[in-house]
């Protein structure tokens, strides 16, 4: 087994990033999908279309799930994960700037895309930064980040929705967020470099097993 030592990890700046994006992933999820139908109601259409909503963002979760795999092999975990991160940006834009059934149902099946960054995207980069030898302590740890933040982003949209008026500020906000966590996993691999890789008995890990370890 080989990868970063729990101490060293947890005081890294890679973990603090890891840290921000679980929470962040949270929060965009939260703040959205418990929303979502209420938005949809506040710009005039029906409940019913509302629920349409809804399954059009899980049927964007399904299709993300299945490609994932795929797009990982191909790209690699890195910038998929970016790549998911701009599907989830262009379906929050596609909420606030259109208003028509159909563009409101393509932005619903973009955002979709968010439910895998905690279930699929967080765990890959984790062991693909810090490796398997301790992964499942330092995903506990950087799991905290998604209690954290996910317990009152719901709460903070629904308020402000109360006090403006509108979904609208805390939507832009939530893309803002999103920029955010792109930048958390730049900066993670880049400082990823710095971290040194052991063995259970203490051997340093080269970067080219590293990087075996990680295919």
């Amino acid at each position: 087994m080989r990868g970063v030592g729990v101490k060293v990890a947890v005081v890294s700046l890679a973990f603090w990033c890891l840290f921000l994006f679980a929470g962040i992933a949270s929060f965009i999820h939260g703040g959205i999908e418990q929303h979502m139908p209420g938005y949809v109601e506040s710009i005039g259409f029906t409940a019913s279309f509302a629920a349409l909503i809804v399954s059009a963002q899980s049927l964007g979760s399904v299709f993300d799930k299945l490609v994932m795999g795929w797009l990982n092999d191909k790209l690699g975990v890195r910038y998929t994960t970016l790549l998911e991160l701009i599907c989830i940006i262009v379906g929050i834009a596609g909420f606030i700037v259109f208003h028509n059934p159909v563009a409101l149902i393509v932005s619903a099946i973009l955002f979709g895309v968010q439910d895998s960054l905690m279930s699929v995207s967080l765990p890959m980069l984790i062991r693909e930064i810090f490796g398997s030898r301790n992964y499942t302590e330092i995903h506990a740890w950087i799991r905290t980040g998604v209690g954290l933040f996910g317990s009152f982003s719901g709460v903070l949209v629904g308020a402000s929705y109360d006090q403006l008026g509108s979904f609208v500020p805390a939507f832009v906000a939530l893309i803002g967020t999103c920029v955010v966590a792109m930048g958390c996993v730049v900066v993670a691999y880049r400082v990823r470099r710095k971290l040194v890789w052991t063995t259970d008995d203490g051997t340093v890990v080269s970067k080219d097993e590293r990087i075996d370890a990680t295919a």
